[in-house]
């Protein structure tokens, strides 16, 4: 082994250590790491220097009863719930427009992106300002002047991934509105022209244009004088775009062969009276199709929502969110998390308020095509989430990969020549957990918190239960802990007992192919990871069901540049072994 080699070894070894030191999640190791980088960003933290520094640990504890296991566990620090402390991204000083164009976007590793576009009257510049931040909210770098990918706004994961961060940007430049990536990278996006036509593009998986603006919807079958456009893919590869038609129709067209050809504009709510406008698309796993819009009825701008089967028919017809009329309504956004439940966040007014709004509604809701009333359909009822006295406007929204909101919005003055700001702000919940049963069934847990952390399950089956449970502290750092417990017997559910595995693993590296045995002393579940010598994270959770014995199991990591990594390894309670892996 060379010496250049076993020098990074080295370093490697070094900076693996002091991420154990702070006995965290490697993702938040990162933050750390970063965080010793520059100056600049330590400023940029001090809103933060009175949170928690390190995750909360979570030290969870099974106990066998009659046909049910009990579950508890504690932590060494204050869990917390609800909308944290904003964090600040950037300020604009002076700013030659009413207001910010902001993007948001999150990738498979919860690296968060706050986008600035830099147009505005006396500055036809085409960039943008970039600011990454962690899963909680902490800067971690910055790109004054920021081009994006191919000169769209795409970015790339930790694990190769393409994510298009796309939200309507000011002005009429090549860079395309609204954005989608399929499971094959390939990159699909859409515009609003300054004619009002609807334009579609299509890049291949390292940028190169496939479509360059094809239109979709021409003169008035278009009419997108709200010169924005929205765009979703589902599980089978189709399309949709949806636009705001000349203020009185929302309409959406589809493409079932990757933007070859598109559908006839297809109608989804109109008032000719009065206007709908500013639609949202988005589609859930179980390929429905979601839409929410602003609708003036003369009087107030309510927020609206319909949702579609994959095949088109309606779910739920027109649901008025907001018919109090209590809440005006202007530019909802919507994101939806791993359980069909559609978070919705806005701001009143299009000059800004004091108060940004939320809602959460259960994407799940069916009425065979008939309105739902609020009752039925909202989770969260309206109310304001953030308040002070600055003026706040358009807040994006997306989700991570623990269903936790992130916002973003704009603060300051509205009108040209003053002061804004962007900031983020992260929702956590209650504890959470799951059980995953012999047969391979998930089951969530519900965790009481009245005087501690409990919660408990049902035995049926023989075997292993393997549970996870997971919470978060005022930083919105998580920190979670797991353990398995055996179930047996001989004839019934009289004689049950439960023990912990041993084991031991073996990992070996052969032409980007990883193997690992688990020799285990009885069944259990094994959580695998793959880290890069500075902690991010490069390949997600793979989780495998082990039986008692050898156990062998092969991962691709072929997309990996040689360098050094770590396996990170949970078997019961969160006991664990990390391996320095060199691939050729």
């Amino acid at each position: 082994m060379n010496k250049l080699l076993q020098t990074a070894i080295i370093i490697s070894l070094f900076l693996f250590l002091k991420a154990e030191s702070i006995k965290d999640d490697p993702a938040v190791f990162n933050i750390k790491y970063n965080e010793m980088k520059t100056e600049e960003i330590n400023i940029k933290r001090q809103n933060h220097k009175s949170r928690p520094l390190t995750p909360p640990e979570l030290y969870l504890t099974l106990t066998p009863g009659q046909d049910t296991v009990f579950v508890s566990f504690t932590a060494n620090q204050p869990l917390a719930a609800g909308w944290l402390d904003t964090s600040f991204c950037s300020v604009y000083q002076n700013w030659d427009y009413w207001w910010l164009n902001t993007r948001l976007g999150i990738d498979g590793l919860d690296t968060v992106y706050v986008l600035v576009s830099l147009y505005n009257y006396s500055n036809s510049n085409e960039n943008f300002h970039r600011d990454v931040l962690d899963y909680t909210g902490n800067l971690i770098h910055q790109d004054p002047e920021w081009n994006g990918y191919q000169t769209q706004p795409i970015v790339k994961d930790g694990a190769g991934r393409n994510h298009y961060i796309g939200h309507p940007v000011l002005g009429w430049f090549d860079n395309m509105d609204a954005g989608v990536v399929d499971d094959l990278n390939y990159i699909y996006t859409s515009k609003a022209d300054n004619t009002g036509d609807i334009l579609f593009s299509k890049l291949d998986s390292i940028g190169g244009v496939i479509y360059d603006k094809i239109p979709v919807a021409t003169g008035d079958s278009a009419q997108s004088w709200t010169g924005d456009s929205h765009i979703a893919i589902n599980s089978q590869g189709e399309i949709y775009i949806a636009w705001s038609r000349d203020l009185h129709e929302i309409v959406y067209s589809k493409s079932a062969d990757a933007g070859s050809t598109w559908s006839a504009p297809v109608p989804v709510a109109d008032d000719f009276a009065h206007q709908v406008n500013k639609p949202e698309i988005l589609i859930s796993a179980d390929d429905c199709i979601h839409f929410i819009w602003q609708h003036w009825d003369g009087t107030h701008n309510h927020l609206l929502y319909k949702k579609l089967y994959p095949d088109g028919t309606c779910s739920v017809d027109t649901t008025n969110l907001t018919p109090e009329g209590t809440v005006e309504v202007w530019a909802p956004e919507f994101a939806v998390d791993s359980d069909t439940n559609i978070h919705i966040v806005w701001s009143p007014y299009y000059q800004g308020s004091n108060s940004l709004y939320y809602t959460l509604i259960n994407g799940k809701c069916d009425k065979n095509g008939f309105s739902a009333a609020d009752s039925e359909i909202t989770i969260i009822q309206e109310s304001a989430f953030y308040s002070n006295g600055e003026q706040k406007r358009y807040p994006k929204i997306v989700i991570d990969s623990l269903d936790c909101p992130h916002v973003i919005f704009d603060q300051g003055g509205y009108g040209s020549g003053l002061t804004k700001a962007v900031y983020h702000i992260k929702k956590v919940f209650i504890p959470q957990g799951y059980v995953i049963y012999p047969d391979s069934s998930v089951h969530n847990l519900i965790i009481d918190t009245t005087g501690g952390y409990t919660s408990s399950f049902p035995t049926p089956l023989f075997g292993t239960y393997f549970v996870k449970v997971w919470a978060w502290n005022s930083a919105g750092e998580v920190g979670w802990d797991t353990a398995s417990i055996f179930i047996s017997g001989i004839s019934d559910n009289t004689q049950k007992n439960f023990f912990s595995p041993s084991y031991s693993i073996s990992p070996t590296i052969s032409r980007g192919k990883f193997t690992f045995q688990a020799a285990l002393s009885a069944p259990s579940r094994i959580e695998i990871s793959i880290y890069d010598c500075i902690g991010r994270k490069r390949m997600e959770q793979y989780s495998f069901n082990c039986i008692q014995g050898v156990n062998k199991k092969t991962l691709d990591l072929s997309h990996l540049p040689p360098g050094v990594y770590f396996l990170k390894f949970n078997i019961q309670k969160g006991s664990g072994l990390k391996k320095v892996l060199l691939l050729d």
